[in-house]
């Protein structure tokens, strides 16, 4: 199996996911008045939460509401530091982390909140345990080398680390080459890492439609969640069905979830399958709809499609795509869709939240942090 340069892969992930992620309009936040398509509504009422941030914390890779949804933990890798604030008083407290040495975390790519007692981090061929007071407890070398991948082991908002027992599950972005019939049958999406041995396994195919055409390297991210019943959920960025893994079966094979959204369509393949130049595959991940967030609440599943731009907003780079909101109950039945006329939802900073859903608003604000507020009438 030819592996394209890692190195190179690297740098173009960075650009696509930057470019795709963190180009947010900073416009006024608005809410359309009307339904993307007809469902049975479920109201949902809108608010804002705005958030006094320090100095020094800049856009976090990733967060997690904590404590009860009363705090929101950040791993701000800028300056290597813990950072908790309380969504609701002006409480605020930073713990320095070492870079080098036994309490060095150098070269972590993310953080996991799992208690004050154990925060995980992930690098590459180690997990590094720690607790909210930044000391290092533990290291678990891991190998990935029989995976066959190169994958990286990726901490963010929409793929949450899941323990189950004596094992963490955590979603990867391998390095292969989304233009190459053989890779994409080979793909894995997760690893199991046994905590205990460090030996990792691999699972979870492509949908069929992703091993037998070419979408480009933007439509290869997902995101998933878990679900009371131990079973993965996952959001294919291309397709409008979600799909779902039962961790409890030996086989653990990919199942699709038919969703009835009549105004959703998957989006199509590269016309150009082999053309893997960068401005070409941006291009069509632009132009087509694209389904990039998935969070779940313990009753029901929010998703983020995010709609096609037009050919001026291409040409000028104004390339965040606007947000349509889709909410489904436990059955994955449509109870609620709203189109949204802002680009600034950052949909890689959505929280569960109070039976509904918190969403980070992005804004020129560098003294705040600004959040919509989406939650369920009783």
């Amino acid at each position: 199996m030819k592996i394209i340069d890692s190195c190179q892969f690297n740098l173009k992930v960075i650009v696509v996911i930057c470019n795709c992620l963190f180009s947010c309009g900073s416009e006024k936040f608005e809410v359309a008045p009307s339904e993307f398509y007809e469902v049975a509504i479920t109201d949902f009422n809108y608010d804002t939460l705005q958030l006094k941030i320090d100095s020094l914390t800049v856009i976090p890779q990733n967060s997690q509401l904590i404590q009860g949804d009363s705090a929101l933990f950040v791993f701000n890798k800028s300056i290597s530091s813990l950072e908790f604030y309380n969504l609701h008083t002006s409480e605020f407290s930073r713990v320095r982390l070492e870079v080098d040495g036994p309490n060095g975390i150098g070269g972590t790519t993310g953080l996991y909140y799992i208690s004050k007692d154990t925060i995980i981090g992930a690098r590459v061929n180690q997990l590094i345990f720690l607790n909210s007071e930044g000391k290092v407890f533990k290291r678990l070398e891991i190998s990935l080398d029989d995976l066959g991948m190169y994958p990286d082991i990726m901490v963010q908002g929409t793929k949450p680390v899941i323990k189950r027992g004596d094992s963490l599950i955590f979603g990867l972005f391998p390095h292969l080459d989304p233009h190459n019939g053989d890779h994409l049958s080979n793909w894995k999406s997760f690893v199991e890492i046994d905590l205990k041995s460090g030996v990792a396994s691999s699972f979870g195919d492509l949908p069929k439609e992703m091993i037998d055409n070419v979408y480009g390297i933007n439509f290869m991210n997902f995101s998933f969640v878990m679900n009371q019943n131990e079973e993965l959920v996952i959001s294919f960025t291309p397709l409008k069905d979600l799909f779902k893994i039962d961790l409890n079966s030996k086989e653990r094979n990919l199942e699709r979830i038919p969703l009835k959204s009549p105004n959703f369509s998957n989006a199509e393949k590269l016309p150009d399958e082999d053309n893997n130049e960068m401005r070409y595959v941006m291009r069509h991940y632009l132009f087509q709809p694209s389904f990039d967030a998935l969070f779940f609440d313990g009753e029901s599943y929010l998703r983020v499609l995010q709609e096609p731009i037009s050919e001026g907003e291409f040409e000028s780079m104004s390339w965040a795509k606007k947000k349509t909101l889709i909410i489904y109950n436990d059955q994955f039945e449509a109870i609620y869709s709203r189109e949204l006329n802002s680009k600034s939802l950052s949909y890689n900073m959505i929280f569960p939240y109070k039976k509904g859903y918190l969403g980070r608003i992005t804004s020129k604000s560098e003294e705040h942090f600004q959040f919509l507020s989406i939650q369920k009438n009783e």
